[in-house]
């Protein structure tokens, strides 16, 4: 059985999309739809006043805007996942390191490789390539959100592409192997001793990270934590 469907190819990299993809789409555009938190003023509180925007169109009173919103916010999303992916593969292509496919998955991309950097320089630029590319989209977006002043549905539609690739580009940035941060950490150990011990050390960072984000989630109530972990 066939577990992805290709979609075409970008930049000669053929584009999948995973079964679970279509399986997640629906929940994320239900969630986004309906969910009116967190609001507008602890927006404004813990984003040290840079937005005023809830997280969610459930504040819509048009239930065909609302859900129409919630839908084209998640494929947005998730094209601006594949945009971070683009950005790994842009770069290891300039390094001549072929890439095989990108694949959407349920929380996001993985760009598959026919070999492994054989530079911990060039590993280390391929990692930061992907969270530099979603940080500049959110800044644009943004900018964009700045721009629009009133507090609509295009307003909450732009903030959060804003909030959300620059929550993608940290979350990304963890030190948790095999995520973006993971291999930084592993090419900067890689210059210090082999690569194996290197992956082996990333790798335990990366469990760690997982076990802290199953108890977080576990104890205070948070779902997503446990099923990313």
């Amino acid at each position: 059985m066939k577990t992805s469907i290709q979609l075409g190819k970008i930049i000669g990299i053929p584009v999948r999309l995973h079964i679970s993809f279509l399986l997640i789409l629906p929940l994320f555009a239900y969630a986004f739809a309906t969910i009116n938190t967190p609001s507008g003023e602890w927006m404004h509180s813990h984003t040290f006043g840079l937005m005023n925007t809830p997280l969610g169109f459930g504040g819509v009173e048009d239930l065909l805007i609302r859900y129409t919103s919630g839908t084209l916010v998640t494929l947005t999303l998730f094209s601006c996942v594949l945009l971070h992916e683009l950005g790994h593969s842009y770069v290891a292509k300039k390094y001549g390191i072929v890439i095989k496919s990108i694949t959407l998955i349920i929380f996001g991309g993985i760009a598959s490789m026919e070999e492994i950097p054989p530079d911990p320089k060039i590993e280390s630029k391929m990692a930061i390539a992907g969270p530099s590319v979603s940080l500049t989209i959110g800044l644009g977006f943004y900018f964009i959100y700045r721009l629009l002043g009133a507090l609509d549905v295009m307003c909450i539609f732009v903030g959060m592409l804003a909030f959300y690739n620059v929550l993608l580009c940290g979350f990304n940035l963890l030190p948790a192997f095999p995520m973006d941060g993971g291999r930084l950490l592993r090419s900067w150990l890689a210059k210090r001793m082999s690569y194996i011990d290197a992956t082996h050390k990333a790798a335990w960072v990366g469990k760690t990270f997982a076990l802290i984000m199953g108890i977080f989630g576990l104890f205070y109530g948070g779902f997503w934590f446990i099923l990313i972990a």
